[in-house]
């Protein structure tokens, strides 16, 4: 993308219900990607004149103090797995610009009580059977195709299908979550 000054001055006018009228407003869709103890599911998409907006609700289940910093003695219980990067691409396969955001993290204990975490801070109390809860808002470019296919990139630190355990992180591309968009 390639960006030029224009001489002069412009005004835009802006206007949150102009956009909102002029949008689509998908709820609760009902898409989903799991893999091992992690989900991720599309909340809601408002496809505006603008852009499309996509917030995408990660849960990993089955987490426990214990296990921080150590492999689970199960392979397939990742422990505060985050979603490295979202690759999204249109219906012809053309990979489209986005931009991903997260403002915090959320620890669900096994008794319901929900604690925040600043989305660079992981708990550091005892807990078992809880639920790590991350929400990420998407802004991605318009497209003129019928779909999006949205890819999450998780990293995780079990081995995968046989791959050779480094001790390091392994980065997983899950299964795509597909929009309809028209």
């Amino acid at each position: 993308m390639e960006i030029m000054d224009l001489p002069g001055e412009f005004e835009v006018n802006v206007s949150k219900n102009d956009i909102l009228k002029d949008s689509k407003i998908i709820e609760n869709p009902g898409i989903k990607s799991e893999f091992r103890n992690i989900t991720q599911t599309v909340e809601n998409v408002v496809i505006s004149p603008v852009q499309t907006i996509v917030t995408i609700n990660h849960q990993a289940s089955q987490q426990s103090s214990n296990a921080y910093g150590n492999r689970y003695k199960d392979p397939n219980i990742e422990h505060l797995p985050i979603t490295r990067q979202y690759k999204v691409y249109d219906a012809n396969g053309n990979e489209l610009n986005c931009f991903s955001a997260r403002n915090k993290n959320t620890l669900i204990y096994s008794d319901g009580t929900r604690e925040d975490y600043d989305r660079h801070d992981i708990p550091n109390k005892k807990y078992s059977n809880a639920t790590w809860e991350t929400v990420s808002y998407l802004l991605i470019e318009n497209t003129d195709t019928d779909y999006i296919k949205i890819v999450p990139e998780e990293t995780v630190r079990n081995p995968i299908e046989g791959q050779e355990n480094t001790g390091g992180e392994i980065y997983y591309e899950m299964e795509p979550l597909i929009i309809n968009i028209k």
